[in-house]
């Protein structure tokens, strides 16, 4: 019997569906009998993606494929660690580079509606629902102007 052939995983961008399909995938396991899947990418990444498909992956880092124990349960990972976290001091910093003050409050000319960043975006407003982790009626609340609750409620 011949070796399974190794095959390593991307995650794609952070931002985008690539760590959740990918986190989906690995939780199942489906592919075992099939290859041996090593993802290569960031762990802050596969753990947003696992997240985002509520799925419960347990994965073990290793410096490189070479050292991976394929007789092991969990998913072997080649932690990148590529994907630096965002401070606020680099936000203020990239807005003043960009002619901003991030000391300024923010003006109702400044805020884009949901409806122009969606439509933008190309996607359907369930699919950016789901992607921003709102209901759907939030979001077409959003869309026309209405916000989710009202002052009677106390918010």
């Amino acid at each position: 019997m011949s070796a399974l052939p190794r095959i390593g995983l991307m995650l794609g961008d952070v931002t985008g569906i690539g760590p959740e399909i990918s986190a989906r995938l690995l939780a199942a396991g489906t592919f075992k009998p099939l290859a041996r899947i090593v993802v290569i990418g960031d762990a802050r990444v596969l753990q947003l993606g696992a997240e985002d498909a509520g799925v419960d992956l347990k994965w073990k880092n290793y410096a490189d494929v070479d050292a991976i124990d394929w007789s092991r349960d969990e998913v072997p990972l080649v932690d990148l660690a590529n994907i630096d976290a965002t401070t606020e001091q680099d936000i203020h910093h990239h807005m003043r580079d960009e002619g901003c003050d991030p000391d300024d409050a923010i003006r109702d000319e400044d805020i884009i509606s949901p409806a122009i960043i969606r439509k933008r975006l190309g996607l359907s407003q369930r699919y950016f629902a789901e992607a921003i982790h709102v209901p759907v009626a939030t979001l077409q609340n959003w869309e026309h102007g209405r916000p989710s609750w009202t002052r009677a409620q106390g918010r």
